[in-house]
């Protein structure tokens, strides 16, 4: 039994990082199933002792609190629209705590590419085969999505794969923060062929989303891994030609018709629309920078209003506007320790703060689980004096 709600509580990971039919149509049913599912391995697992979860949970408290309070006390809010902040944290800090990474990182990654076979078949069968789409339409919103196999959202756009998530941006996030999970992995250049077959799903995802966002990470991930690679430290002669063979990948997502369309300055534009919503954000952040504006403020809306901010589409001003500036450098600070503890390398570390920052800024959410796994430490860490790491000929060592 621990061992089967074990697994759904790793599915619930992703289904509930904004998956339209199992968090959107029903956000607080999730929260409330990710919650009881998380305490019962928790209390099962018999780990409210231990030093991995009095270290999290230390985390978790202030974090909820000072949600709380920027929402019911700072700005007297009587909705439940901050919930999520607090539920979602909670849960997390629960599952994680029980739970070792390497288990934990491997089993994500399966059954991510389960949803990634799916929404690619779907997809594909939309695409190319006219199967008809049915439409959903959830209880928030006046719009419809169109979906294949009852789960995959497959109209958001022309061949624009978004999987069972609400768009192809939230997808890309999902996909770009479990890949970053395995630095370590992509940054040894030995068994290419094994890392293609076990990322390589993740990776054509990332592609077939049509993302901007996804693709400037993506490359900004494989130059990464590259420029970290123990061969790249140990042979200093070859680095110009590692990065130059870093570069090709990036260099054709930049320039791929995705990334330039984009950016293309025209007032209908994708990118115009986001940068409404950072400065409509901003000037959020400038009235209010310490609590916030809460989740939902009448005053805010006017601003928003004003500034034409629509869906204030970048996650990190985002949750600083609803809870303040203390909120986002705690999130960011206990993300840069908590990736720091699963590579212990200053470089890799940044290089992953940067990948997960720039993947998120372009999403509103920062709260859903994925977010919270590069937050709270997992079991295994408390075990190891360091984290096994891979030697350069991509075999299992502890130093």
């Amino acid at each position: 039994m621990l061992r089967m709600v074990e697994k759904i509580v790793v599915w619930e990971f992703l289904l509930f990082s904004g998956g339209l039919r199992f968090d959107m149509s029903d956000q607080r049913g999730a929260m409330l199933l990710i919650l009881l599912t998380s305490f019962y391995v928790f209390y099962k697992n018999r780990a409210s002792k231990s030093s991995v979860f009095i270290h999290n949970f230390k985390i978790a408290l202030p974090l909820m609190i000072w949600a709380f309070l920027c929402n019911v006390v700072f700005n007297q809010f009587k909705d439940f629209t901050y919930i999520p902040y607090i539920f979602y944290c909670l849960s997390c800090c629960l599952a994680i705590s029980t739970f070792d990474f390497e288990i934990f990182r491997n089993r994500i990654l399966k059954y991510l590419k389960i949803l990634c076979v799916g929404a690619i078949i779907a997809q594909l069968g939309h695409d190319y085969l006219d199967i008809s789409a049915t439409r959903f339409y959830p209880s928030w919103s006046m719009g419809s999505w169109g979906m294949n196999l009852w789960m995959f959202n497959t109209e958001w756009d022309v061949h624009r794969m978004a999987c069972i998530y609400w768009e192809p941006g939230q997808f890309q996030v999902v996909l770009i923060f479990v890949l970053s999970l395995f630095f370590d992995e992509l940054k040894s250049m030995s068994n290419i062929y094994v890392k293609l077959k076990k990322f390589g799903l993740l990776i054509i995802s990332i592609l077939m989303t049509l993302s901007t966002t996804g693709y400037i990470t993506l490359g900004l991930l494989i130059v990464a891994a590259t420029l970290c690679s123990p061969i790249a430290k140990k042979h200093r002669i070859l680095l110009p030609f590692i990065i130059f063979l870093s570069l090709i990948p990036a260099y054709f997502l930049w320039n791929s018709s995705v990334v330039k369309d984009k950016f293309a300055e025209k007032d209908n534009s994708s990118y115009s629309s986001r940068m409404y919503d950072i400065m409509g954000m901003l000037r959020l952040i400038e009235l209010k920078p310490i609590t916030g504006f809460g989740s939902t403020s009448q005053t805010a809306q006017i601003i928003n209003n004003q500034t034409d901010n629509r869906n204030s589409s970048n996650g990190w001003l985002h949750i600083a506007s609803v809870n303040g500036i203390p909120y986002l450098l705690a999130l960011i600070i206990f993300m840069y320790y908590s990736v720091k503890r699963q590579v212990y390398d200053t470089i890799s570390t940044f290089s992953i703060m940067v990948v997960l920052i720039m993947s998120q800024a372009g999403e509103p959410l920062p709260y859903y689980p994925y977010m919270w796994m590069y937050i709270f430490i997992f079991k295994s860490y408390g075990v190891l004096p360091i984290r096994p790491k891979l030697s350069e000929e991509g075999v299992v060592s502890i130093n």
